[in-house]
């Protein structure tokens, strides 16, 4: 939409460089290629139909198989409009601990009570399902009210409506089922607000993930804290801790303080020590 901007950004050795600049009007010209090449294969097949003996009509296998392969060079995601934050975390983890549950109660269960144990398998499935569709609906009420307070919300969705091939999800058991089992990477470039739920719900599904961190927003997430050394406390400068606490051995005392997380340098500490292979 702002071929100027993305220009500029394209540039590397500016301050402004960025490298998702340089490959989106690579993009752009293979979506537009792909476009015409459909759309003269689809006029193609309509003036080459032959006629079966039987009366009935088949296109080309060849166009067919041309066809099938432009439609998977470009495949079109999927929409879940919904905020993604730790309700959708929280949600989630509910579910893998209720699956869990029910996959050791069935490990453990053996023949003489398997008439209980399937009752058992039953109602920690319906009380799972329950739980979520209840965050769902929580979710999509929320959306609604944000899309409400949009000058013209008919915009938002009008991308989706007018492609055939984009699905907008809200059905709550496909949507469960899609984050549980068939999401295999999770993608943030500047997230905002959904950076730590992004880190959170990849360590959750145990999936690998890469984010470019951008804003902080430290009045939205107050409670964001990490444990420094009095020593790396010092050479920040900062007098952002709010408490101390020390641990004493026989030979070594070591000043741990809490420190509140403000700046960008804080956020990328504290995200990095949510795991230790996190780079």
């Amino acid at each position: 939409e702002n071929p100027k901007l993305c220009q500029e950004r394209s540039v590397q050795g500016l301050d402004t460089f960025q490298p998702l600049a340089t490959i989106m009007p690579q993009l752009l010209v293979r979506q537009q290629e792909w476009k015409m090449k459909r759309r003269r294969l689809m006029e193609e097949q309509q003036q080459t139909v032959d006629m079966r003996s039987d009366g009935s009509s088949y296109s080309n296998c060849a166009d067919k198989k041309e066809e099938e392969d432009i439609n998977l060079s470009f495949r079109t995601a999927k929409h879940l409009r919904v905020h993604f934050d730790d309700n959708m975390v929280s949600a989630l983890r509910i579910e893998t601990e209720n699956m869990m549950n029910i996959k050791a109660e069935n490990n453990n269960h053996t023949k003489k009570n398997e008439n209980e144990s399937t009752l058992n398998h039953n109602d920690a499935f319906s009380s799972s399902s329950s739980s979520w569709e209840s965050y769902w609906s929580k979710a999509l009420s929320r959306t609604d009210g944000a899309t409400s307070e949009i000058t013209n919300p008919s915009k938002v969705s009008s991308s989706i409506n007018n492609n055939s091939n984009e699905v907008l999800l809200q059905d709550a058991s496909i949507v469960r089922s899609i984050l549980l089992h068939d999401v295999n990477l999770i993608v943030g470039f500047h997230p905002d607000q959904a950076t730590e739920a992004c880190i959170d719900l990849a360590l959750l599904l145990r999936i690998p993930f890469a984010i470019v961190p951008c804003c902080v927003f430290p009045s939205e997430f107050p409670n964001r804290f990490y444990d420094c050394d009095e020593e790396e406390d010092e050479k920040k400068g900062d007098d952002d801790d709010v408490s101390s606490f020390s641990s004493s051995g026989k030979e070594e005392k070591t000043v741990k303080r809490r420190k509140k997380v403000k700046s960008y340098n804080d956020f990328i500490i504290y995200l990095k020590r949510k795991h230790e292979k996190i780079k």
